[in-house]
């Protein structure tokens, strides 16, 4: 059975241009960067299910993912 996990991420313009840098207020190992919006998603995703593999193997909780809004959109992974 597959679970997906969502957590709000925020885009930010990058220091390039057409650079958008995604962070996860929840989860701060999960930071990278894509071209433009439809590219920093895809790797917020990647980012996002990386950092919770390593919270899994380390035996950590998973952190507990907050609200969308307020400029946040929620990113999903499946595992």
């Amino acid at each position: 059975m597959m679970m997906t996990f969502a957590y709000p991420a925020t885009f930010e313009p990058g220091d390039a241009p057409g650079v958008v840098v995604a962070t996860f207020p929840d989860v701060p190992e999960a930071i990278t960067e894509g071209d433009g919006a439809e590219g920093a998603r895809q790797m917020a995703a990647d980012a996002l299910g990386t950092a919770l593999l390593a919270y899994v193997r380390a035996g950590r909780p998973l952190p507990r993912a907050g609200r969308a809004g307020r400029g946040r959109e929620l990113v999903a992974v499946e595992r």
